[in-house]
């Protein structure tokens, strides 16, 4: 599965298509890339060696950053920004650009399209919820959505939340953004530019639609069991992934081995 970032790099081709592009429009930042199995190292040892799960969920997707060191601070009813580090902050009344964008935007638009640059920030109709724009739009294959959602396994940001949220990027294209839910008033709260913002994670329309309508089958109580789950998990507890540390690991790549 491949990734296309416009006008910054090119992630080497798996097939024709990509399965996302990205189009980076503000400048500065870092490119889209690639989630990372790790947690960007912050995953311990044998978490990294042997738990598959833990891997597996981290390096789904790509991994989405701000342009800018951000600085927000929320004092439960007003928001406050700033991008130098702390030294000035600014009262945001209902939205802000990135600096100089709006004019570099209508520099390269097209009639018709001039004034419409999206916003930095924005307030919502809720009121410690901000609407934070990564400078990228981002163009799905067609019949995939995307997850916006917090880094897998990487700690967010103490004082705030990203609130998830699947988009159909293969016709819907705007301004790739993240609500962000403020938790602590008079928190400041730190967005790195060199840190991922949010992780972004392909989902097929057809399995969302499949799953919407799938039926879910409860049992209660170990006697709900039967003959085929009892050899199921006797054949899990006689091999490998039971027999020694990694063993679920060691098994679930080569399944994956081409």
């Amino acid at each position: 599965m491949s990734v296309k970032v416009a006008g910054a790099r090119v992630a080497k081709a798996t097939r024709d298509a990509p399965a996302m592009t990205f189009f980076q429009v503000i400048d500065g930042g870092l490119a889209p890339q690639r989630a990372d199995a790790s947690a960007l190292g912050t995953v311990p040892t044998d978490g990294f060696r042997y738990c598959e799960p833990l891997r597996a969920a981290s390096a789904f997707g790509w991994y989405v950053f701000l342009p800018v060191d951000l600085k927000v601070r929320w004092d439960g009813f007003e928001f406050f920004w700033s991008i130098d580090g702390g030294a000035c902050w600014y009262h945001l009344t209902s939205a802000v650009q990135y600096p100089d964008a709006a004019a570099r935007f209508d520099r390269s638009a097209p009639e018709g399209m001039r004034g419409l640059s999206p916003p930095f920030l924005k307030r919502t109709n809720v009121a410690d919820t901000l609407q934070i724009w990564t400078g990228c739009f981002a163009q799905t294959q067609a019949g995939m959505s995307t997850l916006v959602r917090a880094p897998s396994n990487l700690a967010a940001p103490v004082g705030c939340r990203i609130v998830e949220g699947i988009v159909e990027t293969d016709w819907w294209f705007g301004p790739l953004f993240a609500n962000v839910q403020f938790t602590h008033p008079d928190q400041i709260v730190t967005f790195r530019a060199d840190w991922p913002f949010v992780q972004l994670q392909p989902v097929p329309q057809s399995v969302l639609r499949e799953v919407g309508k799938a039926a879910v089958d409860v049992t209660r109580g170990i006697d709900g069991f039967g003959a085929a789950q009892w050899d199921r998990y006797r054949a899990t507890l006689e091999g490998k992934a039971a027999a020694h540390v990694g063993g679920y690991a060691a098994r679930a790549r080569k399944r994956a081995a081409p």
